[in-house]
């Protein structure tokens, strides 16, 4: 049950177009001034680890998708039935809000997908450079997911690989198989669509005179087309664009414009910027406009 809630609450916040939990909540609140919802009880629903005890929760939210359904239909309907109605209600395409993939339907499972990773080279050899790697989040068992994050260092493709832990944010403690070494990426949770996991990355040096400790900020944006990210991973050459990356990969031109000059402005700031922590306000920024993307909005052939 729990399980079917947080994917009934993905799909309403895909629908709705909510980048964040707190656009979420404040919908609800649009439909109800008075609704028992607020960030904190509706991370811990969007996660699947309870579920409202006031029914009034149910009525703000069929207000809120402007549906006639009662309360009671809000509460045992299927995330496939709240599709369609969603669809009918919000006069959109069923197939612009996907279901959870078969097997999974615990927390996280709107994250499942390829990213294309934007983060500043560690190594001395390539000081000033932005490394490109790729992020593989797909199924696992017993409703899990796997995470396999690659560079491609001196021609070699190097994988880490793990489990993350998904809480209030996203842990991936990832092991390299042929040495052993570890790397560690922390990530903001974002409410689907998911476009957009900013970050730090943290292990150390492997192309170098030495294995030098170092973290730095890391932006992962969901590509479509994985085949290509899968070959491509690479140092960037100097003065390269992150949106010529990005349109390469599948992005629409509009979008990877966008979003290319907002990750190298987070990449190459002046100072010691580059390597710490991502502001949350780069994470909202990123997911405006990558989110409609992936939401099914109209695209012009230009990218527009």
């Amino acid at each position: 049950m729990h399980r079917d809630l947080a994917e009934k609450l993905r799909l309403t916040a895909a629908a709705l177009g909510c980048a964040t939990r707190k656009d979420l909540c404040a919908q609800f609140r649009r439909a109800n001034p008075a609704s028992q919802v607020d960030p904190d009880r509706l991370g811990k629903w969007m996660q699947g680890r309870a579920a409202p005890r006031d029914s009034s929760v149910y009525a703000d939210w069929a207000r809120l998708i402007g549906t006639a359904r009662s309360a009671a239909w809000m509460r045992s309907c299927s995330p496939e039935e709240l599709r369609a109605e969603l669809a009918r209600t919000l006069n959109l395409e069923a197939s612009a809000l996907p279901l959870a993939e078969p097997g999974l339907g615990g927390p996280g499972a709107h994250l499942v997908g390829a990213y294309a990773c934007y983060s500043p080279a560690w190594s001395p050899y390539f000081a000033g450079r932005v490394i490109r790697g790729s992020l593989s989040l797909t199924p696992g068992r017993r409703r899990t997911i796997m995470a396999a994050y690659s560079e491609t260092l001196l021609g070699r493709r190097v994988s880490f690989t793990g489990a993350p832990t998904i809480g209030g944010s996203i842990h991936l403690p990832l092991t390299e198989e042929g040495s052993g070494l570890p790397v560690y990426l922390a990530l903001y949770l974002p409410p689907p669509p998911a476009s957009v996991l900013a970050g730090i990355i943290a292990g150390t040096t492997m192309v170098g005179p030495e294995c030098r400790p170092s973290a730095g900020r890391l932006i992962a944006l969901r590509v479509p087309d994985k085949a290509a990210l899968a070959r491509s991973d690479r140092y960037l050459a100097a003065g390269e664009s992150i949106a010529d990356d990005l349109v390469a990969l599948g992005l629409p031109p509009a979008s990877a414009r966008a979003a290319g000059a907002i990750t190298e402005r987070l990449l190459t700031e002046p100072g010691s910027a580059a390597f710490g922590q991502v502001p949350l306000s780069a994470q909202t920024a990123l997911a405006a406009e990558l989110d409609p993307v992936w939401l099914g909005c109209p695209v012009a052939a230009d990218g527009t």
